[in-house]
């Protein structure tokens, strides 16, 4: 069942990642509680490991998000979900992408799902 007020909030539109980068600022200090994280990719070579980095002004002092790194994404594992307190996270988050393997390449998207304060 999904609650009132859920929404989906993309971290990361889906992008071809060749090379190792950093997403853009995402406000999400308007979530609260749990929130679902879900990484989706069709790696085509290589494997890429997603992270979250947080931000309390969105453009300095980022550090990573603990345990908000997703398992590495290849050609085999496609997809990971991560279940995660969002009162932990500074008022913005960004997606890391790292890539290895001989010329990596894979199209990824990182999503947010969880309840906005406002809808309460």
């Amino acid at each position: 069942m999904i609650r009132h007020g859920t929404s989906v909030k993309v971290l990361a539109a889906p992008a071809t990642v060749t090379a190792n980068g950093n997403g853009t600022a995402v406000d999400v200090s308007k979530y609260e509680s749990l929130v679902l994280l879900h990484a989706v990719a069709a790696v085509t070579a290589g494997n890429n490991t997603i992270k979250l980095q947080h931000s309390d002004d969105g453009s300095t002092e980022w550090t990573d998000v603990a345990n908000a790194a997703f398992p590495a994404l290849d050609a085999t594992t496609k997809e990971a979900s991560l279940l995660f307190n969002s009162d932990r996270f500074k008022k913005f988050v960004r997606v890391v992408d790292t890539v290895s393997g001989t010329t990596p390449s894979g199209v990824r998207s990182v999503v947010l799902v969880g309840v906005t304060k406002e809808s309460q």
